[in-house]
């Protein structure tokens, strides 16, 4: 009988690995770092445009100071593999380390 798991197949990242989930696969929630800002959402209603812009800039600076977060963690997941593979889902990326493969010597071919 096989045994199934409620539970996510992929790690969130920064958390352990459940006994059934891959190693070095790990699931990283975008909206915890990153939401889409879209400028004609800030001039919908009349207003004062100026005041408007003022705040576009400081949610888009912040955004920038979100998405910094993002690349440290993942570098920080990359450790200690030369590449960090993604895939986009609608929750977010699942990430899983790489290393290139290494080249046989053509006498072992």
């Amino acid at each position: 009988m096989q045994q199934t798991y409620d539970s996510n197949p992929y790690c969130k990242f920064g958390q352990e690995h459940e006994e059934h989930q891959q190693d070095g696969v790990w699931e990283l929630i975008l909206s915890e770092f990153v939401s889409a800002i879209d400028p004609k959402n800030y001039f919908v209603t009349s207003g004062e445009a100026v005041q408007k812009a003022k705040k576009l800039e400081e949610d888009l600076f912040k955004m920038a100071g979100k998405a910094r977060k993002l690349r440290y963690a993942l570098e920080k997941a990359r450790q200690p593999a030369v590449y960090l593979e993604s895939e986009y889902t609608e929750v977010g990326l699942i990430i899983k380390r790489k290393n290139p493969r290494n080249k046989k010597p053509k006498d072992q071919e």
